[in-house]
């Protein structure tokens, strides 16, 4: 007989998760708060208690700072007009700005005992499936993504990639996976050259 079993997953996006649809000081305090108290508490909730659980985490916080991005196509959404990275300090790091960044946060997950499981949530939680996605951009997120989780130092490899909007259609969500491949031997998604 098969044992029952539940399955714990969790989006940590800090202030990626948000900040389109509403950025003031709140989301600042709150993501901050995720990463220097929340995440790091429910880490040892669950570690305590035996638990894994797979922790979804947007590759720009995995970094110590925000990369160059310049050579991104730009988006232009309804609701939100903005460069998308207008809101990221561009001069600041996981000490400055941990509302932002997170690579040692994310260290520490991957450290922990039992072994969590890390999925990459998209690189700065851009909306696939809303008007103002271009084929242009979701051909570039192709190697805005595939450079998150190499500078990431992992022991395992990613085995999960959650998309940052459910709603992705044709030929964006066929541009997104042109960089990775499930190896069924080894059941794990795989991030190509």
């Amino acid at each position: 007989m098969t044992e029952p079993s539940v399955v714990i997953s969790l989006d940590l996006e800090l202030s990626w998760g948000m900040f389109d649809l509403s950025f003031d000081d709140h989301l600042l305090k709150m993501a901050q708060w995720t990463h220097d108290v929340g995440a790091p508490n429910l880490l040892n909730h669950l570690t305590a208690n035996g638990l894994s659980a797979t922790w979804a985490v947007v590759g720009a916080m995995m970094r110590p700072s925000l990369p160059d991005v310049s050579g991104l196509p730009e988006v232009s959404y309804p609701h939100f007009s903005k460069p998308w990275f207008m809101y990221v300090p561009k001069e600041g790091d996981e000490l400055t700005h941990p509302e932002w960044f997170g690579a040692r946060l994310v260290d520490m997950i991957r450290r922990a005992k039992p072994q969590q499981e890390i999925g990459f949530h998209s690189f700065s939680h851009v909306p696939f499936g809303l008007a103002g996605m271009t084929r242009e951009r979701a051909v570039s997120r192709r190697l805005e993504n595939s450079e998150s989780p190499r500078q990431v130092s992992f022991s395992r490899a990613i085995q999960s990639l959650t998309f940052a909007s459910f709603a992705m259609q044709g030929s964006h969500a066929s541009a997104m996976w042109m960089n990775y491949r499930f190896d069924s031997p080894s059941k794990r998604l795989q991030v190509l050259a």
